[in-house]
């Protein structure tokens, strides 16, 4: 609830003076696009690594002309080419994936989850799976969150702590595909294509039972919490970084 109140009541956000560069949302929305628009492309089917890799490095140009035209700044030049790299990487892994068999379901799927809590209430999650895959000869499916991390280190605990819960997403995705009938042999994981220049590979977040049953039981405290307002005051936070926002133990009227 606190990281909510953050983002939505008091409204913080980043304090940058990098103005004439892409920003890490912005960074992250563009090759976001790019690998959609992948998705929706002929070579969707193949693995061949230098089909795939002309197919991003296609998409990334018509994405980049779309949203920037001729008016691109150096430093944008810059990082436009260190997305190329990370695409390229992409492809080579996207061609390995194929031959094993597994085939793009969905990608970019939206959804609205109705959330029923005590009291009569309840409260509506929406969010976005950047990507859904089928393995049609063993009937698994596998969730992929695309991250743009300059490092890969840690995402497997990117979702829980030594103090517990911090990232409720991926309990989240699990609820809702559950509930469409596709919660069975279902693995959810992290794709990042990362700038260290090494092999993408999926880090993959293996929760027991236990674990998913208990982060069920916190999502469901957190979004009653939200509901009734009730967000840990600042006082009780320590100061340092909480949900990639930097608490520096100001207060802020509710």
């Amino acid at each position: 609830p606190y990281e909510f109140w953050l983002r939505y009541v008091v409204g913080l956000g980043t304090a940058t003076d990098r103005n004439r560069e892409l920003q890490p949302p912005q960074y992250g929305s563009l090759v976001h696009e790019v690998l959609d628009r992948f998705a929706d492309s002929p070579a969707l089917e193949s693995a061949d690594e230098s089909i795939l890799r002309d197919a991003v490095r296609r998409e990334l140009t018509r994405t980049t002309a779309e949203r920037f035209g001729d008016g691109v700044a150096a430093a944008v030049k810059v990082q436009l080419l260190q997305i190329r790299e990370r695409l390229d990487a992409f492809a080579a892994w996207q061609a390995s994936w194929r031959a094993d068999g597994w085939r793009i379901e969905e990608t970019e799927t939206d959804f609205e989850e109705r959330f029923e809590l005590s009291g009569g209430r309840s409260i509506v999650v929406a969010g976005r799976i950047d990507r859904i895959d089928h393995h049609p000869g063993t009937g698994v499916r596998a969730v992929l969150d695309y991250k743009t991390a300059d490092r890969s280190g840690k995402l497997e605990s990117r979702h829980r702590g030594s103090a517990g819960w911090k990232d409720l997403q991926l309990i989240v995705y699990r609820l809702f595909l559950e509930r469409r009938g596709k919660g069975h042999d279902l693995r959810i994981g992290y794709l990042n294509l990362s700038g260290e220049g090494t092999a993408i590979e999926p880090t993959w977040v293996e929760l027991s039972p236990e674990e998913i049953e208990e982060g069920t039981r916190v999502l469901h405290e957190t979004l009653e919490a939200i509901v009734l307002g009730r967000f840990e005051p600042v006082d009780a936070i320590p100061r340092g970084e909480f949900g990639g926002y930097l608490v520096l133990g100001r207060e802020y009227p509710v």
